[in-house]
């Protein structure tokens, strides 16, 4: 594999896949905090002064404008196309006095369409986007276009409950494994996927 060029003022890595807030309500009240394991990445590569790219699917509405805010402030760059949502996705939890929970989710996975006009140095991939619907093959076309030049890196944690049919959930998994240099699978998502 060799490497990809690494352009003055581009970020080095991108990384692909939901951003959402999570609502928490307890007995003593609502939060809210931006979440969503590739948005979790992007923050964290940022904080370690990776110069990091982070395409998405949020509003512009104040719950959108909160997750913009939060990476923006660790130093992401939100890529074009990023902040086109009607909406922006939840999870929410439900937190009972034993300490259980009940999720919920309300989420829109619409990848804008994207083209760099570059490949950078890594790719990661994340979560539910790879798997829900339309914007799940504008994740699959980006590995595509990156696999083989780019270091690409896929976590699918997976989420059962937002996956629809298992064998349509391992399919998808196993079409994307190929396009990809190292994947982050949890004892967990081993254990959905190929029980």
């Amino acid at each position: 594999m060799k490497p990809a060029a690494v352009l003055s003022g581009v970020p080095e890595v991108i990384v692909v896949g939901e951003a959402l807030i999570d609502v928490v309500h307890t007995g003593d009240g609502v939060t809210e905090h931006p979440g969503g394991s590739p948005a979790n990445v992007a923050y964290g590569l940022a904080r370690l002064d990776v110069s990091t790219g982070f395409l998405t699917s949020i509003g512009t509405d104040d719950r959108g404008l909160a997750i913009s805010s939060h990476l923006i402030g660790a130093g992401v760059h939100i890529l074009p196309g990023s902040q086109s949502a009607a909406a922006t996705s939840t999870a929410t939890a439900t937190l009972a006095g034993d300490g259980s929970a009940t999720y919920s989710f309300d989420l829109l996975w619409q990848l804008a369409p994207f083209a760099p006009t570059y490949l950078p140095r890594l790719l990661h991939a994340g979560s539910i986007a790879s798997f829900l619907a339309p914007g799940a093959a504008g994740v699959k076309s980006l590995l595509q276009h990156c696999a083989g030049i780019s270091t690409v890196t896929y976590d699918p944690n997976i989420r059962p409950e937002l996956l629809g049919s298992h064998h349509e959930a391992r399919t998808i998994f196993e079409d994307l494994v190929p396009l990809t240099d190292v994947v982050k699978l949890s004892d967990e998502d081993a254990a959905w996927l190929y029980p």
